[in-house]
């Protein structure tokens, strides 16, 4: 869960730094919204290895994952006031943890992206929905 902790606080970190004020939000919103594009690309991956479209029948299922992803997310960090917790924690961070975990953050949203990016290139240029008769 530190890992998990870890990424969260820099995309918090970075919200409040940018002067937003509901800062613990945003880090909320953005952490949730690359485990949501993690999700689809892994939910992608697989309908391309099997070759169905059990993913793309019905759009509302994406949504409402996505609307659970957000919740556990906010149960994590609001539970028990944990972000309050987690600044302690992390404010006493050395410099060379600091710089490592903002590179770990970096890192993080880079290879979602491109992972998100490319599973929809593929998809796009390779349509498995053509292939596959409806039945």
């Amino acid at each position: 869960m530190k890992a998990y902790y870890s990424i969260f606080y820099r995309f918090y970190k970075f919200a409040n730094s940018i002067g937003h004020d509901q800062s613990i939000h945003t880090g909320v919103m953005i952490f949730s919204l690359l485990q949501i594009f993690n999700t689809g690309s892994i939910l992608c991956l697989l309908m391309i290895i099997t070759k169905s479209v059990f993913i793309i029948k019905d759009p509302v299922i994406g949504f409402l994952g996505g609307v659970v992803i957000i919740c556990i997310n906010c149960y994590l960090i609001f539970r028990k006031s944990k972000f309050r917790i987690m600044e302690e924690l992390f404010e006493k961070e050395t410099k060379s943890e600091r710089i490592k975990g903002t590179i770990i953050a970096i890192a993080y949203t880079v290879i979602t992206i491109i992972l998100f990016i490319s599973v929809l290139y593929y998809l796009y240029y390779n349509p498995i929905i053509h292939r596959v008769k409806s039945v």
